[in-house]
């Protein structure tokens, strides 16, 4: 009974924990989502600032430019066109006839600039006696001549009155909104600026008017009046500038650009929302559907009145935006990551429990488990006694022509053992299931140790036999380093290893199987001689231990080389690294490096040797890149 009420209340205890931090996950998703509210206004507010900054520089260059042009000595004293002479009277002289080649290009150069500063895609320099009685609305013919000039032209040009002819000139019928826009604007200037006595502060009045249609476009007329050397009104400037310029000024449709007095809004919009939207903008009163808005009364230096940029930000923006599903993302991984550690813990705490019953009742097994482990682990032992002297053995021969046969009568005497070992091992592993007998351990140390033996046969006869190249084609850095990931995943933890890859797709001629021998024993040397086998800290050679595997080309072909920082080899040992069944291991065969050496000379390569006490270790495969060259040695 008491057992049964402790396991009911650790799984209340999982239960509650789990609940517990699910309610801490919603609190910082919580303050995660104000986070990124205060974020996303503040981001809102620094945009604003931008674009009020960018649509006030645009109209400030528009208006010293317009300034500059009306101020320019070569306008101001533009000639008069003379209507008493010519037939008919239209005239003999062309508007502007006395500005001359320089100040023709002057004017033609500051409306290059006003073109680049505001996209202006036309300029017109009209007298002040231009009417609309003088334009035929039907035809589109000028009566009375004006200088135009256009951003594809390199010159300005006089339209209208063509001088020496009988028949005036024709524009293009597109420009008559133009002309009456322009003709409505001077009207206001004649009223309100008469004289340059009118004008109040130092940047010169500008208007501007409704959209119109701009041949292919359409655009808004801005003009600004220019004054004779008497300081009486001459005329005016008036620019084009289509509205696909003025949009692209905020380039965004959270921002928009109103007229209030031209009922003109950058957005298009049907009229009844443009009304809506200009009364909003006016009241600065934002949508039910908007995070951030606000009105922005713009100084364009309109005389006619002020303009406004209104800026609005939909609330969906906001949760659409990366902040907002950054946030939706953590608290639903949490909530999946907190139920899956939930249901981990009550699997934990019911296996747990049942494996505590199961326990009390297999102890009389388990010791007779452990007799029959103590007896294998005796014959274990016996068997590798009888390795080491078959090992001993071949060092007193020394002769590499009879180890071939030696090598074959141990192999054979001690793997039917090491099997029967093995295959033992396997059985009373089998007759244990369901018996809840956990020798797990035991048994697992059996194989490996098993398996150890084995791998010492295998290198002995590795050594032994000469075996026939099966040649295949790979990208060497490719194949590289997915040995080395596989391998890698065999070291010590504490072991790092990285890849420094030069070969760039290079491809390469060798038996895979036998040069992968190769580079497991050059790594796991290296391996060893840092950290052992990596259980025993104390034992480290370095507290950083570190294996680079790097590959390149030489003239020598394709190099594999690994490093290590480890304690490194003693000068006087180098010479005898490569000679077989020189070690310095407590437990090894002297064997792997040579038998690499000889896998590496198969494939007309070789390995270098590189080191020092205290200066870590390099061992450097190389093999000739081309399948020739090897065939052909």
């Amino acid at each position: 009974m008491q057992k049964a009420a402790s396991a009911r209340v650790g799984y209340l205890a999982i239960l509650l924990a789990g609940l517990l931090l699910c309610l801490g996950v919603r609190f910082e998703a919580n303050r995660q989502y104000l986070v990124a509210w205060q974020q996303y206004l503040e981001a809102r507010q620094a945009d604003s600032k931008d674009y009020t900054k960018r649509v006030s520089s645009f109209f400030s260059a528009l208006n010293d430019n317009l300034g500059t042009l009306s101020f320019l000595p070569s306008v101001r004293k533009i000639d008069r066109y003379d209507h008493s002479l010519g037939a008919e009277g239209r005239g003999i002289d062309q508007y502007g006839a006395n500005l001359g080649p320089d100040g023709r290009e002057t004017i033609q150069q500051v409306y290059n600039i006003l073109a680049k500063n505001a996209s202006a895609s036309r300029l017109y320099i009209v007298p002040l006696d231009f009417d609309i009685k003088h334009l035929d609305l039907a035809k589109g013919i000028l009566k009375r001549p004006i200088l135009e000039l256009e951003r594809i032209r390199s010159r300005s040009r006089t339209i209208g009155v063509d001088p020496g002819s009988n028949s005036p000139a024709r524009p293009e019928p597109t420009k008559v909104p133009e002309f009456l826009e322009v003709r409505k604007q001077l009207n206001w200037v004649k009223i309100n600026y008469p004289n340059i006595d009118r004008v109040k502060t130092f940047a010169v009045p500008m208007i501007s008017g409704a959209e119109i249609a701009t041949g292919d476009d359409r655009g808004l007329v801005f003009s600004a009046p220019f004054f004779d050397p008497d300081g009486n009104l001459a005329g005016s400037v008036s620019a084009v500038i289509p509205t696909t310029a003025l949009r692209s000024i905020t380039g965004s449709e959270n921002y928009s650009l109103i007229s209030p007095l031209a009922e003109y809004v950058s957005i298009p919009l049907p009229r009844d929302k443009n009304l809506r939207l200009m009364m909003r903008a006016a009241n600065s009163v934002p949508s039910r559907q908007t995070i951030f808005s606000e009105t922005v009364v713009m100084d364009t230096h309109d005389a006619r009145g002020k303009w406004q940029l209104h800026i609005n930000y939909p609330v969906a923006g906001f949760y659409s935006g990366v902040r907002f599903t950054a946030r939706k993302d953590f608290e639903n991984g949490s909530y999946l990551a907190l139920g899956l550690l939930t249901l981990l813990g009550l699997g934990w705490h019911r296996t747990n429990t049942k494996r505590t019953q199961e326990l009390d009742e297999s102890s009389k097994t388990l010791q007779l488990v452990n007799d029959d482990i103590t007896r294998l682990n005796l014959d274990l032992a016996e068997k590798m006694r009888q390795l080491r002297e078959a090992h001993d053995e071949i060092i007193k021969k020394g002769k590499l022509a009879q180890m071939g046969q030696l090598v074959a009568t141990v192999a054979h005497e001690l793997r039917n053992p090491l099997s029967a070992v093995r295959t033992s091992a396997y059985l009373l592993k089998r007759k244990l299931t369901g018996h809840s007998v956990n020798v797990d351990t035991q048994l697992l140390r059996i194989d490996n140790s098993v398996a150890r033996c084995d791998a010492v046969i295998t290198q002995f006869l590795d050594y032994a036999k000469s075996h026939q190249l099966e040649y295949k084609e790979f990208p060497v850095d490719n194949w590289v380093v997915k040995l080395v990931e596989e391998e890698a995943q065999k070291l010590p933890e504490v072991v790092e290893v990285e890849c420094n890859l030069g070969l760039d797709g290079v491809s390469a001629s060798f038996d895979p199987s036998r040069l992968s021998r190769v580079l497991i024993n050059l790594i796991s040397n290296a391996s060893e001689a840092m950290v052992g086998k990596g259980d025993d800290p104390q034992k480290f050679k370095t507290q950083t231990p570190k294996i680079s595997v790097v590959t390149r080309r030489s003239r020598r072909g394709i190099e594999i080389a690994v490093s290590d920082n480890g304690p490194g080899i003693a000068e006087e040992q180098i010479p005898k690294i490569l000679e077989p069944l020189f070690t310095t291991k407590s437990f090894g065969t002297g064997l792997g490096l040579p038998a690499a050496l000889q896998v590496l000379e198969q494939h007309r390569g070789g390995l270098q040797v590189n080191g020092g006490l205290g200066k870590g270790a390099t061992f450097t495969a190389w093999i000739p890149l081309s399948p020739q060259l090897v065939q052909a040695a």
